[in-house]
């Protein structure tokens, strides 16, 4: 809501030669919000982003190292597994990573076609598995990290992303940053977090 505050707020300074440019789904609330302040609508075709996903999950399960060790049937049963399921979803790309990340840890063909037959219907369902997933061990360092990324005011180097594990802001006993604690493989960031950060 703070964000549509601030575009209507922009659009009342009344600049003649001021024009902005938002992206979003379609939410209710959103709508709500900027029709008063839409002079163009560009709805994105559906087709062309079904496009864009066929391309890259067809780019991953060819170059992906891990991808290569399955065979041409079961990749275009993930292809084709893909399309019919990210049709409708409006986040559908983003979707479609987080399910190419997911699939990226099946080790057998039994894992794989367990995996194409549940998978979440909704990105927010995929989120959910996201964390329910992650280890039991990771759970705090997991959940410290996110914290840092969301509420930083910068984005936050590697590094620093490494030694927020390291950190522990609510202890009680012992120090606050323990170097024992610190990874050492930027690579484990994205093992515990999974999709949910990039490097």
């Amino acid at each position: 809501s703070r964000f549509l505050t601030v575009i209507r707020d922009i659009h009342d300074w009344e600049f003649g030669l001021l024009h902005l440019l938002a992206t979003s789904w379609k939410e209710p609330d959103i709508e709500e919000a900027l029709s008063a302040l839409i002079s163009q609508e560009v709805p994105m075709d559906k087709n062309l982003v079904d496009s864009d996903i066929r391309v890259h999950v067809s780019r991953t399960l060819e170059d992906d190292i891990k991808f290569r060790m399955w065979s041409a049937g079961e990749k275009e049963m993930m292809m084709t597994t893909f399309i019919d399921c990210a049709h409708g979803i409006m986040t559908r790309f983003r979707w479609a990573v987080c399910q190419l990340d997911a699939f990226w840890k099946c080790r057998t063909p039994a894992a794989l076609e367990k995996a194409l037959t549940c998978l979440p219907k909704t990105l927010n369902e995929t989120y959910d598995r996201i964390l329910a997933a992650i280890d039991e061990d990771d759970r705090r360092d997991a959940l410290s990290l996110l914290q840092w990324l969301s509420f930083s005011v910068r984005t936050i180097s590697t590094d620093e992303a490494l030694e927020v594990f390291a950190t522990d802001p609510d202890a009680r006993e012992g120090p606050l940053f323990d170097c024992q604690r610190q990874l050492r493989d930027p690579g484990d960031i994205l093992t515990i977090c999974s999709s949910l950060v990039t490097i």
